[in-house]
């Protein structure tokens, strides 16, 4: 009772909500992974951000390099509720693999952490800027574990583990109605206190991309697209989700095989104009160009402590 009542504690205090966080479109196909230490599963990590008074807030995320963990900036820093970021995060620790409470691989803390600054650079929070990166104090990605068989873990578009990943830019033209998957810890009320720590994947469509800039309220009026514009920031997709998935990994499947991660789940918003015939739509940040250059910027520049 008292880890459930802390879970729900954490996601109020990331501002989340069923409206606001993910969506379950009909059925809901997800399914808990069977092992977590396959690629790419063991990359993805359960994110704990605690703040100054002690609570802590919960999301998603996936190890790009060595020692770094991309994930939303909302994970990183929760939004008020007058859509704005708290900054008052002490400490983030994050749990690559973990599924149903076992943590195979450890627990890992972080030594720094940024954020994507346009993304509060406004009244409210910029959600196509809602990206960030967490460093943390060790270097995983080259570290063998006994889980692992005495290997190394590896991370996502490691030029050199063979895993046949990537983490680039892909054709914006070649993703609508492209099948996608994300793998992550959804929680929802009334499931039980280990809910957050299983890890669950489901698949879904790129149904189109959106305009926004806000990302906090509940209902939106924007534009959007069945296609995906090159210009535009934000996918959407119809995979079912769940709060504290914010920050997972979405990605696509080659003719090769190779797995090409594309976005981070962002949440979901209710729009008054239907997008391909549905008023609920999820979101996720696409990677472009400039995310990457970004990226590449905090990975050369944020790495010792």
């Amino acid at each position: 009772m008292y880890e459930r009542r802390h879970l729900e504690r954490e996601l109020s205090d990331l501002g989340l909500t069923s409206e606001r966080s993910g969506e379950v479109i009909g059925e809901d196909t997800r399914h808990k992974v069977a092992n977590s230490l396959a690629v790419p599963f063991r990359w993805i990590c359960r994110v704990v951000a605690t703040q100054a008074n002690g609570d802590s807030s919960v999301g998603t995320g996936v190890l790009i390099g060595p020692r770094h963990v991309l994930t939303c900036a909302h994970v990183i820093y929760p939004v008020d509720d007058n859509g704005r970021p708290r900054f008052r995060t002490r400490s983030i620790e994050v749990f690559p693999a973990e599924n149903g409470g076992e943590e195979p691989l450890g627990g890992f803390r972080a030594n720094g952490w940024t954020v994507h600054r346009q993304w509060f650079a406004g009244q409210e929070v910029n959600c196509t800027f809602d990206y960030g990166l967490i460093r943390l104090k060790d270097d995983i990605g080259a570290e063998t574990f006994r889980a692992l068989r005495g290997r190394p873990l590896g991370f996502w578009g490691s030029p050199t583990d063979g895993h046949g990943t990537r983490f680039a830019r892909v054709d914006p033209a070649t993703l609508v109605n492209q099948t996608v998957t994300l793998a992550g810890y959804p929680y929802r009320k009334g499931l039980n206190e280990l809910a957050a720590r299983v890890m669950k994947e489901g698949s879904g469509r790129i149904t189109g991309s959106a305009l926004l800039n806000r990302c906090t309220e509940k209902r939106f009026v924007g534009r959007f697209l069945p296609r995906v514009e090159p210009t535009w920031r934000v996918l959407l997709h119809d995979t079912d989700t769940s709060p504290a998935q914010s920050g997972c990994p979405v990605w696509t499947r080659d003719g090769q095989g190779r797995l090409d991660l594309i976005g981070l789940h962002q949440g979901q918003l209710k729009s008054s104009t239907p997008v391909n015939g549905a008023t609920t739509v999820n979101l996720a940040l696409r990677i472009t160009r400039e995310f990457l250059r970004q990226v590449e910027l905090w990975r050369s520049t944020f790495v010792e402590g």
